[in-house]
């Protein structure tokens, strides 16, 4: 499967750009273009990760041809798009990185409550982040184990991994290419699911 976005008004000529609480269009297409089934399995559903703020997981409405989005994070926002269908399969995570604008309704941001204990992340690297080099991911709260999902603008999908019980650091070694952006957070557990937790940390991997 292959993701695509494209605006469904013309309020704003920036693709980069998206419009707080603004329609967007999501086409579902097959990499190999060989059957209909190869596009995946309805529901579809579209993961946003906020820089610095949150996860959002909404599954996309279908109007006449296209299938629909609505921008639900606030101005301001740095998000990576990703998506799967109703199996899980992914349809990847796109290259761009998406800044939302203000736009003439905030309707569609209906604030999220946070777990009571909510689990936290912070990371060793502040900077920059190198290909090959080890990224430290400090976790804590919640209840354990955790999982962390790491995002690479550009990637095929999304990768999780279990942070063992009694285990508060996550080592990950970058292996994405330079000039990427790299995401790691959304931890969650049994207790705590954090999808409405501000954890997301983004960096970008310098040229060689």
């Amino acid at each position: 499967m292959k993701l695509t976005v494209k605006r469904q008004s013309k309020t704003n000529d920036d693709f980069n750009t998206l419009i707080e609480c603004d329609v967007m269009n999501i086409n579902i297409s097959s990499l190999t273009n060989v059957s209909a089934a190869a596009a995946g399995k309805a529901p579809y559903y579209l993961s946003a990760f906020e820089s610095g703020g949150l996860v959002t997981t909404t599954e996309l409405y279908m109007d006449s041809q296209w299938l629909r989005w609505q921008v639900n994070h606030k101005a301001g926002s740095e998000l990576v798009l990703s998506m799967f269908d109703a199996e899980g399969n992914s349809g990847g995570v796109l290259d761009t990185i998406f800044t939302v604008a203000g736009g003439k309704s905030q309707s569609c941001l209906a604030p999220s409550p946070a777990p009571l204990s909510p689990p936290t992340i912070v990371p060793n690297i502040t900077d920059t982040l190198g290909t090959c080099q080890t990224w430290g991911l400090y976790v804590s709260g919640g209840s354990p184990p955790y999982t962390i999902s790491m995002v690479v603008a550009g990637s095929t999908a999304i990768t999780n991994y279990t942070v063992p019980q009694g285990v508060g650091l996550f080592s990950y070694i970058n292996t994405s290419l330079p000039d990427k952006r790299v995401l790691g957070g959304r931890p969650f557990s049994d207790s705590a699911d954090c999808e409405s937790c501000p954890n997301v940390v983004f960096r970008s991997v310098p040229p060689r």
